[in-house]
């Protein structure tokens, strides 16, 4: 779970929000999870493959969609706050 949680951190950058690496663990689970269900239906066992794809699909999706990016705060200073340091000297 952690290689798949690692990987998926690389995939951002190796610098993910705070959400992002939420998510990027929560996927991995599922990620491991998935593989569980899969072994277990190599063996005769059922699963809803259908469900469990959307699911995965919706966390990759979340994962590198645009409400979770970082955004970078503008942080140059005003021509007013500029004038006012000049004017203070």
């Amino acid at each position: 779970m952690a290689d798949i949680a690692s990987q998926l951190t690389a995939d951002l950058g190796n610098d993910p929000s705070e959400a992002q690496s939420l998510i990027a663990r929560r996927a991995a689970t599922l990620g491991v999870w998935a593989e569980q269900r899969e072994a277990e239906l190599a063996a005769g066992g059922q699963l809803d493959i259908v469900r469990l794809h959307h699911r995965y699909k919706f966390l990759a999706s979340v994962v590198g969609g645009p409400c979770l990016e970082r955004r970078a705060r503008d942080i140059t200073p005003s021509l007013n706050q500029i004038l006012s340091e000049v004017h203070r000297g």
